[in-house]
């Protein structure tokens, strides 16, 4: 396959919905969105990624970050990274642990910086998009991997459709405001980049879509089945217009590295699943097997490039 031909194989496979999620029409109005957002990474000439993450489950046991977006950022994280890319990860406190522990799994701790923004104190978020602007080298992406972003009456609102602003910072702003490239992956409609959708769009086809769709719009939105798969998509596809990265993918195992990252963010986060809200290896409701099953048929996408 061409590069292009295996980044729309990427594209249809992050977009399976075994959990019912009714986003086929989401997926249908942002297709082409997995092939601008690779390339906007693989064509800048030093791109320098943020990589915002973590959905709080209030009503988990324990309460806690579920196990979507943070396993899907720390793969995306140590294959850039790995590439000489520059790399950091942004959440709140609520969230925290569980990224945390995402990141050790796969040895980027030390290369891949962890922003932390209190619940409690969102002030401190102008400060940090101060600092990502001018850091070394300043931050040219902006990545928001199932993070939760207010709804049209300024809630923030869970996919059932409860509210969880209170435990949730308000990180869309930080996505806002800078000149980065804006990046969204989500599997909901009530996450931050969903706001490029129409509200009928998804009031249409999501239960308590016209309650939860978020309105913070991105440049480039990813809709998967699960959101994990659209960060790993992103990662296979950047690697699909970059051969340094794809020769460096072709000798890592992602499918062990995702299975160990899921893992240690349950052990360690403690994350919990978010359909069960129980501290269990899945994600979205769905088994290890299905979730690897998605990653090997990415891998051998990527594998058909010539």
């Amino acid at each position: 396959m061409t590069a292009a031909e295996a980044i729309g194989r990427l594209e249809a496979i992050c977009a399976e919905d075994p959990g019912g999620r009714h986003i086929a029409a989401l997926a249908a109005a942002t297709r082409g969105s997995l092939g601008a957002a690779a390339a906007s990474i693989a064509d800048h000439p030093d791109p320098s990624l943020a990589l915002l993450s973590g959905c709080f489950i209030p009503r988990g046991t324990p309460p806690s970050a579920e196990t979507d977006g943070p396993v899907g950022m720390a793969l995306l994280a140590a294959g850039l990274s790995g590439d000489g890319i520059a790399v950091r990860a942004v959440t709140d406190d609520a969230c925290a642990p569980v990224l945390t522990a995402a990141l050790e799994a796969v040895g980027g701790a030390a290369a891949v910086p962890l922003d932390v923004v209190p619940v409690a104190d969102p002030a401190q978020i102008a400060g940090l998009a101060a600092r990502l602007r001018g850091a070394g080298p300043p931050v040219t992406h902006m990545v928001a991997i199932e993070r939760l972003g207010p709804a049209r009456d300024g809630g923030v609102y869970n996919m059932r459709g409860e509210s969880v602003a209170d435990r949730t910072a308000p990180l869309h702003e930080l996505y806002l405001d800078g000149p980065w490239t804006r990046i969204a992956v989500g599997d909901g409609g009530n996450e931050i980049g969903m706001g490029s959708l129409p509200e009928a769009t998804i009031a249409g086809h999501i239960p308590s879509g016209g309650r939860i769709a978020c309105t913070v719009p991105a440049d480039h939105l990813i809709v998967a089945g699960v959101s994990n798969w659209g960060a790993i998509a992103l990662l296979c596809a950047v690697a699909a217009l970059r051969p340094s990265l794809r020769r460096r993918l072709s000798g890592i195992d992602l499918v062990a590295m995702h299975d160990a990252v899921l893992e240690a963010v349950v052990l360690r986060g403690p994350a919990v699943d978010g359909v069960s809200r129980s501290r269990v290896r899945a994600v979205d409701g769905l088994p290890p097997p299905v979730h690897t099953g998605v990653v090997r048929q990415m891998l051998d996408a990527l594998a058909a490039v010539v």
